[in-house]
Protein backbone atom coordinates (compact mmCIF):
# COMPACT_ATOMS: atom_id res chain seq x y z
CA UNK A 1 0.00 0.00 0.00
CA UNK A 2 1.47 3.34 -0.79
CA UNK A 3 2.29 5.86 1.77
CA UNK A 4 2.31 9.31 1.82
CA UNK A 5 4.10 12.12 3.20
CA UNK A 6 2.85 14.50 5.67
CA UNK A 7 3.46 17.53 2.94
CA UNK A 8 1.72 15.12 0.18
CA UNK A 9 -1.53 14.87 2.70
CA UNK A 10 -1.11 18.56 2.99
CA UNK A 11 -1.34 19.74 -0.36
CA UNK A 12 -3.73 17.01 -1.20
CA UNK A 13 -6.49 19.19 1.00
CA UNK A 14 -5.68 22.00 -1.03
CA UNK A 15 -5.45 21.28 -4.95
CA UNK A 16 -7.93 18.88 -6.70
CA UNK A 17 -5.42 16.02 -7.68
CA UNK A 18 -4.03 12.87 -6.46
CA UNK A 19 -1.19 13.46 -3.91
CA UNK A 20 1.50 11.14 -5.31
CA UNK A 21 1.48 13.31 -8.56
CA UNK A 22 4.20 16.22 -9.06
CA UNK A 23 2.63 19.28 -8.79
CA UNK A 24 3.51 20.34 -12.62
CA UNK A 25 1.67 17.63 -13.89
CA UNK A 26 -1.56 19.48 -12.37
CA UNK A 27 -2.68 22.87 -14.42
CA UNK A 28 -3.44 25.52 -12.54
CA UNK A 29 -7.28 26.65 -12.17
CA UNK A 30 -8.51 27.47 -15.01
CA UNK A 31 -5.51 27.42 -17.38
CA UNK A 32 -3.68 24.66 -19.36
CA UNK A 33 -0.38 23.09 -18.19
CA UNK A 34 2.07 21.92 -20.81
CA UNK A 35 2.13 18.65 -19.42
CA UNK A 36 -1.64 17.60 -19.10
CA UNK A 37 -4.60 19.49 -20.39
CA UNK A 38 -6.76 16.60 -19.89
CA UNK A 39 -8.09 18.42 -16.64
CA UNK A 40 -9.87 21.11 -18.58
CA UNK A 41 -12.70 18.51 -19.51
CA UNK A 42 -13.82 19.22 -16.14
CA UNK A 43 -14.24 22.52 -16.88
CA UNK A 44 -17.16 24.31 -18.60
CA UNK A 45 -15.96 26.46 -21.25
CA UNK A 46 -19.42 27.24 -22.88
CA UNK A 47 -23.08 26.81 -23.67
CA UNK A 48 -25.49 26.33 -26.44
CA UNK A 49 -29.49 27.96 -26.18
CA UNK A 50 -32.51 27.60 -28.42
CA UNK A 51 -33.75 30.82 -29.25
CA UNK A 52 -37.15 32.29 -31.01
CA UNK A 53 -38.02 35.61 -32.12
CA UNK A 54 -39.00 37.70 -35.37
CA UNK A 55 -38.32 40.65 -37.26
CA UNK A 56 -41.46 42.55 -38.71
CA UNK A 57 -42.92 42.09 -42.57
CA UNK A 58 -42.40 44.83 -44.86
CA UNK A 59 -41.62 46.57 -48.49
CA UNK A 60 -38.56 44.64 -49.42
CA UNK A 61 -37.09 47.38 -51.19
CA UNK A 62 -38.69 50.15 -49.78
CA UNK A 63 -39.04 49.75 -45.95
CA UNK A 64 -40.56 52.10 -44.20
CA UNK A 65 -38.99 53.48 -41.23
CA UNK A 66 -41.34 51.88 -38.18
CA UNK A 67 -40.95 48.57 -39.87
CA UNK A 68 -37.40 48.28 -40.87
CA UNK A 69 -35.92 46.13 -38.02
CA UNK A 70 -36.57 45.48 -34.47
CA UNK A 71 -33.01 46.40 -32.98
CA UNK A 72 -31.37 43.54 -31.14
CA UNK A 73 -31.62 45.28 -27.83
CA UNK A 74 -32.53 42.00 -25.33
CA UNK A 75 -29.22 40.55 -23.29
CA UNK A 76 -29.39 36.65 -23.08
CA UNK A 77 -26.21 35.54 -20.95
CA UNK A 78 -24.21 33.15 -22.08
CA UNK A 79 -20.91 32.04 -20.56
CA UNK A 80 -18.13 33.37 -18.20
CA UNK A 81 -14.87 32.94 -17.14
CA UNK A 82 -12.86 34.64 -14.30
CA UNK A 83 -9.43 33.82 -12.62
CA UNK A 84 -9.03 33.36 -9.40
CA UNK A 85 -5.91 34.89 -8.55
CA UNK A 86 -5.30 38.45 -9.08
CA UNK A 87 -3.42 38.04 -12.53
CA UNK A 88 -4.67 38.67 -16.22
CA UNK A 89 -4.45 36.09 -19.31
CA UNK A 90 -5.30 35.88 -23.07
CA UNK A 91 -8.81 34.16 -23.42
CA UNK A 92 -10.35 33.09 -27.03
CA UNK A 93 -13.81 33.95 -27.55
CA UNK A 94 -15.72 32.17 -29.74
CA UNK A 95 -19.60 32.97 -31.02
CA UNK A 96 -21.45 30.44 -33.06
CA UNK A 97 -25.13 29.76 -34.35
CA UNK A 98 -27.69 27.91 -36.47
CA UNK A 99 -30.44 29.65 -37.94
CA UNK A 100 -33.44 28.79 -39.89
CA UNK A 101 -35.74 31.56 -41.00
CA UNK A 102 -39.05 30.80 -41.43
CA UNK A 103 -42.17 33.41 -42.98
CA UNK A 104 -46.10 32.37 -42.50
CA UNK A 105 -47.91 31.67 -45.81
CA UNK A 106 -50.56 34.04 -44.62
CA UNK A 107 -49.77 38.07 -43.08
CA UNK A 108 -50.55 38.58 -39.34
CA UNK A 109 -50.74 34.54 -38.80
CA UNK A 110 -48.55 33.31 -35.86
CA UNK A 111 -46.30 30.31 -36.65
CA UNK A 112 -44.53 28.26 -33.92
CA UNK A 113 -41.09 27.48 -33.12
CA UNK A 114 -39.17 24.59 -34.58
CA UNK A 115 -37.46 22.01 -32.71
CA UNK A 116 -34.15 21.65 -31.71
CA UNK A 117 -33.16 18.97 -33.90
CA UNK A 118 -34.79 20.47 -36.96
CA UNK A 119 -32.95 23.63 -36.48
CA UNK A 120 -29.48 21.64 -36.39
CA UNK A 121 -30.10 19.19 -39.36
CA UNK A 122 -27.27 18.99 -42.12
CA UNK A 123 -28.91 21.71 -44.29
CA UNK A 124 -29.31 24.23 -41.65
CA UNK A 125 -27.68 27.25 -42.86
CA UNK A 126 -24.56 28.15 -39.90
CA UNK A 127 -25.21 31.80 -40.06
CA UNK A 128 -27.31 34.03 -38.19
CA UNK A 129 -28.76 37.88 -37.84
CA UNK A 130 -28.47 37.96 -34.12
CA UNK A 131 -25.36 39.29 -32.35
CA UNK A 132 -23.24 39.29 -29.31
CA UNK A 133 -21.45 41.44 -26.43
CA UNK A 134 -18.11 40.28 -25.11
CA UNK A 135 -16.98 42.23 -21.75
CA UNK A 136 -14.34 41.83 -20.03
CA UNK A 137 -11.83 43.57 -16.96
CA UNK A 138 -8.88 44.28 -16.89
CA UNK A 139 -6.29 46.16 -14.69
CA UNK A 140 -8.03 49.44 -15.71
CA UNK A 141 -10.96 51.42 -14.01
CA UNK A 142 -13.88 49.86 -16.06
CA UNK A 143 -14.89 46.65 -18.22
CA UNK A 144 -13.99 46.57 -21.66
CA UNK A 145 -17.25 45.91 -23.97
CA UNK A 146 -17.79 45.00 -27.55
CA UNK A 147 -20.51 44.14 -29.78
CA UNK A 148 -20.44 42.24 -33.00
CA UNK A 149 -21.92 40.17 -35.41
CA UNK A 150 -22.50 36.96 -35.00
CA UNK A 151 -22.59 36.14 -38.97
CA UNK A 152 -21.24 33.24 -39.85
CA UNK A 153 -19.23 32.82 -36.63
CA UNK A 154 -16.97 35.13 -35.18
CA UNK A 155 -13.32 34.38 -32.72
CA UNK A 156 -11.35 36.40 -31.25
CA UNK A 157 -8.96 36.93 -28.05
CA UNK A 158 -9.60 39.38 -25.24
CA UNK A 159 -7.13 39.78 -22.57
CA UNK A 160 -7.74 40.41 -18.54
CA UNK A 161 -9.06 38.90 -16.10
CA UNK A 162 -12.67 38.18 -16.18
CA UNK A 163 -14.75 37.46 -19.50
CA UNK A 164 -18.70 37.53 -20.00
CA UNK A 165 -20.71 36.49 -23.22
CA UNK A 166 -24.32 37.37 -24.18
CA UNK A 167 -26.19 37.08 -27.20
CA UNK A 168 -28.12 40.41 -28.70
CA UNK A 169 -31.53 39.79 -29.61
CA UNK A 170 -34.82 41.76 -30.37
CA UNK A 171 -36.86 42.30 -27.18
CA UNK A 172 -39.98 39.35 -28.60
CA UNK A 173 -36.93 36.84 -28.44
CA UNK A 174 -38.20 33.69 -26.34
CA UNK A 175 -35.23 31.50 -24.63
CA UNK A 176 -36.01 27.75 -24.79
CA UNK A 177 -34.88 26.00 -21.81
CA UNK A 178 -36.53 22.85 -22.67
CA UNK A 179 -39.21 20.82 -24.97
CA UNK A 180 -41.32 21.36 -22.38
CA UNK A 181 -41.18 25.76 -22.57
CA UNK A 182 -44.62 26.96 -23.59
CA UNK A 183 -44.52 27.86 -27.57
CA UNK A 184 -45.12 31.48 -27.97
CA UNK A 185 -46.05 31.87 -31.67
CA UNK A 186 -44.80 35.11 -33.38
CA UNK A 187 -45.35 36.66 -36.78
CA UNK A 188 -43.34 38.01 -39.22
CA UNK A 189 -39.86 36.78 -40.09
CA UNK A 190 -39.42 33.99 -37.60
CA UNK A 191 -35.72 33.15 -36.34
CA UNK A 192 -35.17 29.85 -35.53
CA UNK A 193 -31.64 29.74 -33.56
CA UNK A 194 -28.97 27.32 -31.83
CA UNK A 195 -26.49 29.67 -30.35
CA UNK A 196 -23.38 29.00 -28.97
CA UNK A 197 -20.61 30.92 -27.32
CA UNK A 198 -17.29 29.31 -25.65
CA UNK A 199 -14.68 31.50 -23.18
CA UNK A 200 -11.48 29.09 -23.09
CA UNK A 201 -8.31 30.21 -21.83
CA UNK A 202 -4.71 30.02 -23.90
CA UNK A 203 -1.06 29.89 -23.85
CA UNK A 204 -0.57 29.63 -26.90
CA UNK A 205 -2.45 32.58 -29.80
CA UNK A 206 -4.12 31.15 -32.62
CA UNK A 207 -2.38 32.79 -36.25
CA UNK A 208 -5.81 33.33 -37.65
CA UNK A 209 -8.97 35.37 -36.56
CA UNK A 210 -11.70 37.27 -37.13
CA UNK A 211 -12.37 41.09 -38.17
CA UNK A 212 -15.17 41.58 -36.05
CA UNK A 213 -17.94 43.86 -37.60
CA UNK A 214 -21.28 45.80 -35.92
CA UNK A 215 -24.41 46.41 -37.53
CA UNK A 216 -26.85 49.07 -36.88
CA UNK A 217 -29.98 49.47 -39.00
CA UNK A 218 -31.97 52.52 -38.82
CA UNK A 219 -35.06 53.68 -40.41
CA UNK A 220 -35.31 57.71 -40.41
CA UNK A 221 -39.18 58.56 -40.94
CA UNK A 222 -39.94 61.44 -43.88
CA UNK A 223 -38.67 64.77 -42.45
CA UNK A 224 -36.79 63.68 -39.27
CA UNK A 225 -32.93 63.16 -38.64
CA UNK A 226 -31.44 60.42 -36.54
CA UNK A 227 -28.73 60.13 -34.78
CA UNK A 228 -26.55 56.43 -34.70
CA UNK A 229 -24.57 55.70 -31.58
CA UNK A 230 -20.96 54.78 -32.81
CA UNK A 231 -20.57 51.33 -30.83
CA UNK A 232 -17.36 50.47 -28.15
CA UNK A 233 -14.22 49.94 -30.02
CA UNK A 234 -15.26 51.21 -33.63
CA UNK A 235 -12.72 52.28 -36.04
CA UNK A 236 -13.95 52.73 -39.53
CA UNK A 237 -17.92 52.50 -40.66
CA UNK A 238 -19.35 51.81 -44.41
CA UNK A 239 -23.10 53.11 -44.61
CA UNK A 240 -25.50 51.26 -47.05
CA UNK A 241 -28.60 52.99 -48.58
CA UNK A 242 -31.36 50.24 -48.00
CA UNK A 243 -33.81 51.91 -49.73
CA UNK A 244 -34.66 52.10 -53.50
CA UNK A 245 -35.26 55.37 -55.34
CA UNK A 246 -33.87 57.27 -52.67
CA UNK A 247 -30.93 59.15 -53.02
CA UNK A 248 -28.69 59.96 -50.11
CA UNK A 249 -25.49 62.55 -50.26
CA UNK A 250 -24.02 62.86 -46.87
CA UNK A 251 -24.33 62.20 -43.19
CA UNK A 252 -22.10 63.63 -40.81
CA UNK A 253 -19.82 62.47 -37.70
CA UNK A 254 -21.51 64.41 -34.95
CA UNK A 255 -20.27 65.11 -31.36
CA UNK A 256 -23.15 64.59 -28.88
CA UNK A 257 -26.42 63.81 -29.99
CA UNK A 258 -28.40 67.01 -29.66
CA UNK A 259 -28.87 68.83 -33.02
CA UNK A 260 -29.09 72.08 -31.87
CA UNK A 261 -26.00 72.21 -29.40
CA UNK A 262 -23.72 69.49 -30.45
CA UNK A 263 -20.73 69.75 -33.09
CA UNK A 264 -20.02 68.25 -36.80
CA UNK A 265 -17.11 66.45 -36.41
CA UNK A 266 -16.92 65.43 -40.01
CA UNK A 267 -18.90 65.09 -43.25
CA UNK A 268 -19.33 61.56 -44.91
CA UNK A 269 -20.05 61.69 -48.59
CA UNK A 270 -21.64 58.80 -50.38
CA UNK A 271 -19.69 57.32 -53.48
CA UNK A 272 -23.02 56.58 -54.61
CA UNK A 273 -26.76 56.65 -53.67
CA UNK A 274 -26.24 52.90 -52.36
CA UNK A 275 -23.35 53.41 -50.28
CA UNK A 276 -19.82 55.16 -48.57
CA UNK A 277 -16.37 53.96 -48.66
CA UNK A 278 -14.91 52.47 -45.52
CA UNK A 279 -14.45 55.73 -43.56
CA UNK A 280 -12.71 55.99 -40.35
CA UNK A 281 -14.33 57.27 -37.23
CA UNK A 282 -12.65 60.59 -36.12
CA UNK A 283 -12.07 61.02 -32.64
CA UNK A 284 -14.28 63.35 -30.16
CA UNK A 285 -17.43 61.81 -32.54
CA UNK A 286 -19.91 60.11 -30.79
CA UNK A 287 -22.51 59.37 -33.05
CA UNK A 288 -23.40 59.81 -36.65
CA UNK A 289 -26.30 62.01 -37.63
CA UNK A 290 -28.13 61.09 -40.81
CA UNK A 291 -27.85 64.56 -42.06
CA UNK A 292 -30.40 66.77 -44.23
CA UNK A 293 -34.02 65.25 -44.19
CA UNK A 294 -35.78 64.23 -46.63
CA UNK A 295 -39.48 65.50 -47.04
CA UNK A 296 -41.15 62.89 -49.42
CA UNK A 297 -39.63 59.53 -48.06
CA UNK A 298 -38.55 57.00 -45.49
CA UNK A 299 -35.38 56.42 -45.57
CA UNK A 300 -33.22 52.76 -43.99
CA UNK A 301 -29.83 52.28 -43.74
CA UNK A 302 -27.30 49.34 -42.94
CA UNK A 303 -24.09 51.14 -40.66
CA UNK A 304 -21.76 48.38 -41.06
CA UNK A 305 -18.95 49.27 -37.84
CA UNK A 306 -15.51 47.69 -38.00
CA UNK A 307 -14.69 46.82 -34.44
CA UNK A 308 -11.48 46.29 -32.38
CA UNK A 309 -10.93 44.63 -29.59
Amino acid sequence: MARFTTDQLQQAQFQNRAPNLAPELCPPTGGYNKLSDTEMGSIELGRTVQLFASQPTTNALNPTAASYFNANTKMVEMCSSTLVSKGERLWLVTANAVEVIRISPVEGLPISRLPQDTILAPTSPRYSVLQAMCTWMDGSANSHLVKFDIAGGSTFKVFGRNVQMYILCPDNTQVITSPQTPDIPLTGITLNDVVSAKIAPLTVSPANLDILKFTWLQGVAVNTQQFVEIPPGARKVRIINASTGVATTRMYFWLSNDITQGHSVGIIDFVTTNETALIEIPCGATHIMTGPVDAANDRCFSFVFTIDT
